[in-house]
């Protein structure tokens, strides 16, 4: 999968929950203070991006991401067929 795409895709699932965000900033905001995210609004993020990519994210590295960058790079690890 083209970086373009995944970071596209990745975006949407964010923004489906809690509505249209800059991307050019979006990486460095906090994953839950940044977003205006609640922790519910987090479960349904990481339930978009495991239906999203087929993948499972475990709760207790979900629970390591600080930032959205923090968590596109733990959805990255998780793809099988990877991201170029």
């Amino acid at each position: 999968m083209k970086v373009e795409e995944f970071d596209r895709r990745f975006n949407r699932c964010i923004f489906d929950v809690v509505g249209e965000r800059d991307p050019q900033t979006l990486d460095a905001l906090e994953f839950f203070d940044g977003l205006g995210a609640y922790y519910l609004d987090a479960v349904e993020i990481a339930m978009e991006w495991e239906k999203e990519f087929g993948i499972c994210l475990a709760e207790d590295d979900l629970g390591t991401c600080k930032t959205v960058a923090d968590c596109r790079a733990l959805v990255r690890r998780h793809i099988r067929e990877g991201v170029e």
